[in-house]
């Protein structure tokens, strides 16, 4: 599973640590909303 989006969100960072919690294996993508936003629009339109 990937995630995406920046560590500093606390969505993202709830993300990690329940499939931590829950031995998920995730993929990290650091893409700003704002400073990626066509490689984030072409991802989640």
């Amino acid at each position: 599973m990937k995630r995406i989006g920046m560590l500093d969100s606390p969505a993202v960072r709830r993300v990690a640590i329940s499939a931590r919690l829950m031995g998920v294996a995730l993929e990290h993508e650091s893409i700003s909303v704002f400073r990626h936003m066509d490689h984030f629009s072409a991802i989640n339109p």
